[in-house]
């Protein structure tokens, strides 16, 4: 597994070879030039070794991976190559440097050129040792590790990712079999009347899916309560934190809800929710609960009324929790029945759901491996789905299997399927994965947060002990402060979970050259005094994500981090960036969302590789004022970063800031707060510039401020998402221009707030190629002043109901090459007093035989024709 340092460290060399790179080298350092091709020639030659050792890595058999000789062997290989990587960015950085001085500097160049040509002997030195590392561990290699079986694939499992298909996707409904009468006991707990407020507890081993089986039941009843919440506990929770969470599902949606939660102490937060429950009937999930304490902790806010409330705690260790609960309220979910594990294993295996008679015997084998544990026959079933149904290939996933569930003990043999899944992921996706992996159970992994972290570290094109043993990472929490989880490691990445004592200082300087520190645990009082550390220590740094944390300065030396591509200061203290700021040359995000920061330093706009900028503060949590937030205004230069693709929230000032946005051409997603009405006809005109755009959010200054945006008409091509704030002008233009023909076929969400509408302004839907579900559902009171709804290119759509109450003014309906429509429409009949003209074109003949045989269509004029490679068919009637 060690390939996916090596791909990383080829693809930087191949940067630091390129022609650009190597021109300026050569003009920087033309008085040694030997030397510098010495150099660059070593750089190359560890490419080409890097290369091949790389594909090697790719062809060894999953089995060699049990061979300590060889785990030692990529141990030292690991080694070498970070001591290369680093000796790259040296070289990057000092090349870089000279390049970015510019003749203001003149002296200051001409004083450094020694120490500069001194930094060069010794990266000279240190690749040309480097080069002869990685010869010797290709001697010692071949001396100790036999190379058998090297491309003989039947010793493999499967041959490519390809065939994976989804293999650690977690359980949903229709993986749980042989459940209902849980279920139903379940059902009956949560409505037997019982006015007195009960807590259930679902307890049992991981991979049995109590939660998917609480979720089904939750999402069935949780309309029938006052309340519901479901919330996610895991082992390093804090009180303050479910607290939150609690209050923030209990009130979502709900007029009266505070809107000072963040700044409210735990015991605010206990009593807000306790009033609050007291009168309600609530459902109330709490997931993964590790200990009995958690209950404790809460009990005193979960009111204990006589509204028929429910508790449910979902649970791996039943030990004590069960206890919580009378003996009657307490389900175990046990393994499968050898019948039940069949059934599932068939279902995910086989496409008929039956079983092959010369697999039988084979398939039965492997389904004993997995121990009546729905999630291990889940994933074996799909694994075994996307491979050919043959003895032959049935027997190598039998013995390959067997291999891996020997070889580890309890529930290894889950993690061992995810672990086959990991082996064949791309080169390029293994770092991601491992990168997820050292983050908490149950953690809440953002998207766009982690691709952009992936992309700063350049690693986009089994748990903790995984990621230790490949040296790729250290998960650190307090409970690891008496053990050596972090001694005599070499990871370069760290994320702390929690830390209770002094001891964050410690633990970073035993990593040495961190390439991440991303800190998890908020309530860390000393991470400030880490920063000179780490700035000493860890200058190649590309992630440093501090989000929440008490943080309320940052050191001047900052800026000594040149690799810097990611900087997180989310939701923290800091006031001010400091002016170092400027030298993150290679600064790709900087998030300071929600953090006290107003002004940015005037030089942000030198950041030139800038793509993200996350700067708003929040107003109003529960997002019902008109502002909202507040943006940032950015000094004069906001045009320089000409690869930004994010910015939120820009805050408008001048006419002069609206004109330099239409040089943002790479934007993609923008908010922009305080626009008056006298910006309007400038901003509509920066915006046709973007023709990325993707999000777009504008919020008007005040409420007598009118958004004057027909210049928006028509939209930016590849818009698909709108929010509004403000009053708005020509409504009615504007969003017909979303519903025009062939105007724009992108737009999915268009949300408007404070607009001041007389009238709903949406007479015109087109939708086209918009929707890839199987049924689409007009519910009562939607559309109220629709005239025309236009439906087409979407060959998905199968059933399309209309409810009593919708699109009470539609006069003109076309469904126009709906291929998957099989049945009339339901609810036809409810728009018939107002419906003019029904136009059903290219439909299909099976469907046009409905059509004819349906008595609801009796008394409708409706025009159609038939599907026709050529559309040689005229229009007809039908009456």
């Amino acid at each position: 597994m060690a390939e996916t340092v090596l791909l990383l460290e080829i693809k930087k060399i191949g940067i630091a070879l390129a022609n650009g790179v190597t021109n300026q080298a050569s003009a920087q350092f033309a008085k040694h030039a030997v030397q510098l091709t010495e150099l660059q020639d070593s750089m190359g030659r560890i490419m080409r070794e890097l290369r091949v050792m790389h594909d090697f890595l790719c062809q060894m058999d999953i089995q060699s991976r049990c061979n300590q000789v060889y785990l030692g062997w990529l141990q030292e290989v690991r080694k070498v190559v970070y001591v290369m990587e680093d000796m790259v960015d040296e070289y990057l950085h000092l090349v870089g440097c000279q390049r970015d001085l510019g003749c203001c500097f003149y002296l200051k160049k001409l004083f450094s050129q020694p120490r500069s040509v001194l930094s060069l002997d010794r990266i000279a030195s240190m690749v040309s040792r480097i080069e002869k590392d990685l010869a010797h561990l290709s001697q010692t290699k071949d001396r100790w590790i036999p190379i058998t079986n090297i491309g003989n694939s039947s010793h493999n499992v499967v041959q490519g990712p390809q065939d994976l298909a989804s293999l650690s996707r977690s359980l949903d409904e229709d993986d749980l079999v042989g459940i209902e009468d849980n279920k139903q006991k379940l059902l009956e707990w949560l409505r037997d009347g019982d006015p007195a407020r009960s807590v259930i507890v679902v307890h049992g081993m991981g991979g049995l899916g109590k939660t998917t089986h609480a979720a089904t039941v939750f999402r069935k009843e949780r309309e029938k309560f006052d309340c519901h919440a479901w919330v996610s506990v895991s082992q390093t929770y804090t009180r303050e934190d479910i607290l939150h969470r609690l209050i923030v599902e209990i009130f979502r949606d709900k007029p009266n809800a505070p809107s000072n939660i963040t700044t409210m102490d735990i015991a605010t937060l206990q009593d807000t929710l306790m009033s609050f429950l007291e009168q309600k009937m609530y459902l109330i999930v709490l997931d993964d609960v590790w200990t009995p304490q958690v209950y404790n902790d809460l009990s005193a806010a979960l009111v204990s009324n006589l509204k028929g409330s429910r508790i449910i705690i979902i649970t791996t260790r039943n030990a004590e929790i069960g206890h919580l609960t009378f003996p009657g309220r307490a389900m175990e979910l046990k393994r499968l029945s050898e019948d039940d594990s069949w059934d599932l294993f068939c279902k995910k295996a086989f496409l008929n759901h039956e079983c092959p008679k010369e697999l039988k015997d084979l398939s039965e084998q492997i389904l004993s491996k997995c121990e009546g544990l729905p999630l291990a026959i889940v994933s074996i079933g799909r694994l075994l789905s996307v491979r050919s149904k043959t003895p032959a290939e049935w027997k190598r996933i039998l013995d390959q299997l067997s291999w891996e569930l020997i070889n580890n003990t309890e529930m290894e043999h889950v993690r061992n399927i995810l672990l086959l899944s990991y082996i064949y992921l791309p080169t390029r996706l293994k770092s991601c994965f491992l990168y997820c992996s050292l983050f908490p159970e149950d953690y809440l992994l953002k998207r766009k947060q982690f691709i952009r972290v992936w992309i700063a570290e350049g690693l986009v094109e089994s748990r903790v002990d995984l990621c230790q043993r490949e040296c790729f990472g250290t998960a650190y929490s307090d409970e690891d402060r008496q053990g050596d989880s972090t001694d005599d490691k070499d990871g370069r990445r760290m994320v702390i979970h929690r830390l209770t004592e002094d001891v964050n200082l410690a633990v970073i300087l035993r990593l040495h050259r961190l390439w991440s520190l991303i800190v998890l645990d908020k309530s860390t009082p000393s991470s400030l005094r880490t920063f000179p550390v780490i700035v000493e220590n860890s200058r190649y740094m590309s992630v440093l994500e501090l989000t929440g944390l008490p943080v309320d300065k940052l050191p001047d030396g900052i800026g000594d981090l040149f690799n810097l591509q990611h900087l997180g200061l989310r939701r923290s203290k800091v006031k001010f960036l400091p002016d170092s700021i400027e030298k993150l040359s290679n600064l790709l995000t900087l998030d300071i969302y929600d953090s006290e920061i107003q002004v940015l330093p005037s030089g942000i706009v030198k950041l030139k590789k800038l793509r993200h900028l996350f700067a708003q503060r929040i107003s109003d949590l529960f997002v019902r004022a008109l502002v909202w937030c507040n943006g940032v205004s950015i000094p004069k230069g906001l045009e320089n970063p000409t690869e930004l693709q994010t910015l939120q929230a820009l805050e408008l000032h001048d006419d002069g800031s609206v004109r330099r946005l239409k040089e943002l051409r790479q934007m993609r997603n923008i908010r922009i707060t305080s626009v008056m009405t006298s910006y309007c006809e400038g901003l509509c005109q920066s915006l046709q510039q973007m023709k990325y755009l993707f999000y777009l959010d504008i919020i008007a200054s005040g409420e007598d401020e009118v958004l004057q945006l027909n210049g928006l008409s028509p939209f930016p091509p590849n818009l698909q998402k709108l929010r509004l704030r403000g009053r708005l002008a020509q409504a009615n233009m504007l969003l017909g221009a979303a519903a025009t023909p062939g105007g724009h076929d992108h737009l999915r969400s268009v949300q408007l707030y404070w607009s001041q509408l007389e009238d709903d302004p949406l007479t015109r839907l087109w939708l086209t190629r918009a929707y890839v579900g199987e049924k689409l559902v007009f519910e009562p009171g939607w559309f109220p002043v629709l005239k025309e709804l236009d439906l087409r290119d979407m060959p998905n759509l199968s059933l399309l109901d209309i409810h009593q109450g919708t699109m009470t003014s539609l006069q003109e309906l076309y469904l126009v090459n709906l291929s998957g429509m099989v049945q009339v429409m339901r609810g036809i009949e409810f728009i018939v007093p107002t419906l003019k003209s029904l136009w059903l074109l290219e439909i299909t003949p099976a469907f046009h035989a409905e059509l004819c045989n349906c008595p609801r269509l009796d008394g409708i004029r409706w025009r159609y024709d038939l599907k026709s490679q050529q559309r040689k068919h005229a229009v007809m009637s039908h009456a």
